[in-house]
């Protein structure tokens, strides 16, 4: 048998003969660049990191506040509310059950909940068109075929990302917490099951197949995993972002087989196991309700964090920008789990320098990029019927253990003070009608 011709890279190869000594050099010198690279995206992590524990404790007074809305919202259901409402030594209550409060707030909220979602989807899902240009560039009918043809792609893919669904539970996230917040939209990878027809013994036979398929993707976000730059009051305004997703370990397999994860590092983190991460920062959102013992346990809490990063953090990721920085920096987006980046890309549209969330507050908090919710609101206007039911209890308490001079001296107080509640609760809610 002839050799075939020698390519100029074979004659390359064969006239390059390396020294064991240089070869020794070589392999020590990309060991040293593959530990540069650790090094690096170690320290990357570990400043994302720190950034998450620093936003956590600048976002403290406002975390306070929404505690306080959703006692507010939950009433007797939230486990502050709850514990306190529930006493034992009154009569008839032996078996720890809670007094029925009338709950303003939720009634207020769940109306302004209800509006919102009528003013914003009041003719279904899709809320929009697309027009042609008065005066299109091109024919008017092709203009508007086009139009026609953009406007059922758009509507397809809103509907394939739960659009009008993601955008109720944010309306309800800014009634309640003062904040709504959504993602997007972001590019997102769905894998499509797809056949190739060959030819088989007896006939046609189909093989499956799994193709990757691009699509938009829009999210709600939820602001108590949300974490943004607090040094200004506008979220378009801020520097960095960072949402964390706590995940099972299915959820982490999952979003190892997603484009752009890094599975080995993916897969040394479920080795591992996760850290109880729910002890430090989820306290606060397990202790909402008496049955979040369990909430949030055994999660890995993987940062995903939008924000500057260097040319050299961008190279050492091997990632190549399209464009020249003045100061190279650029925007990335960057995940992290327990200390390891496990995936990082530039921003979606090159140069934009914008983060893909958006908010809508309810009120304005001129120094937070957070707002005020209605239960804030509408605390002053709680509170009379919440003293109305204490009064009450105390009355029933007084009647059991002093007898019918008790009625005398006591009988008429809680009568009279309702009165007042009444008048009190209306002029304050009033406003907040209107502004509902």
């Amino acid at each position: 048998m002839e050799a075939g011709p020698m390519t100029a890279d074979a004659v390359l190869v064969a006239e390059i003969e390396l020294s064991p000594e240089q070869m020794q050099a070589l392999q020590e010198e990309a060991e040293r660049q593959n530990q540069l690279r650790e090094q690096s995206l170690s320290n990357l992590a570990r400043e994302i990191e720190d950034r998450w524990t620093k936003a956590s404790s600048d976002r403290n007074q406002k975390e306070e506040q929404w505690r306080k809305s959703i006692n507010l919202f939950l009433g007797n259901l939230a486990a502050e509310r709850g514990a306190r409402n529930k006493n034992p030594n009154i009569a008839g209550n032996e078996g720890g059950k809670v007094r029925p409060d009338h709950n303003l707030v939720k009634i207020k909220c769940t109306t302004a909940i209800a509006q919102l979602w009528s003013q914003q989807f009041a003719g279904g899902d899709k809320n929009w068109d697309i027009v042609p240009s008065a005066r299109p560039d091109v024919d008017p009918g092709m203009a508007a075929s086009a139009a026609e043809l953009l406007e059922k792609e758009i509507e397809d893919q809103l509907t394939a990302t739960k659009y009008g669904d993601r955008c109720r539970d944010a309306i309800k996230d800014r009634v309640i917490y003062g904040t709504g917040i959504l993602k997007g939209p972001v590019p997102a990878i769905q894998k499509k099951r797809m056949y190739d027809m060959v030819s088989g013994p007896s006939g046609p036979v189909a093989i499956p197949r799994f193709e990757a398929v691009p699509r938009p993707e829009v999210y709600r976000v939820d602001p108590w995993m949300f974490y943004p730059d607090q040094s200004v009051n506008d979220i378009r305004d801020a520097e960095f972002a960072i949402e964390v997703h706590p995940m099972n370990k299915t959820q982490l397999r999952k979003l190892a087989m997603s484009e752009g994860f890094m599975d080995d590092v993916i897969l040394s983190l479920l080795k591992l196991g996760p850290q109880e991460y729910n002890e430090e920062y989820f306290n606060d959102v397990t202790a909402l309700t008496d049955s979040g013992e369990n909430y949030l346990k055994n999660k890995y809490a993987v940062l995903e964090y939008h924000g500057p990063i260097s040319i050299d953090q961008a190279k050492m990721l091997g990632l190549e920008p399209s464009y020249e920085s003045l100061d190279e920096t650029y925007i990335g987006e960057v995940w992290v789990c327990m200390g390891k980046v496990i995936r990082a890309s530039l921003e979606v549209i090159d140069g934009a320098y914008q983060l893909p969330y958006m908010a809508s507050v309810w009120l304005k908090d001129p120094n937070s990029p957070f707002g005020f919710g209605l239960p804030l609101e509408m605390e002053d206007a709680q509170c009379p019927v919440v003293l109305r039911s204490s009064l009450t209890e105390s009355t029933s308490s007084r009647l059991t253990t002093s007898g019918k001079s008790s009625l005398t001296r006591f009988g008429s107080l809680p009568i009279r003070l309702s009165r007042t509640s009444t008048k009190r609760s209306s002029r304050t809610s009033s406003p907040t009608s209107q502004a509902i």
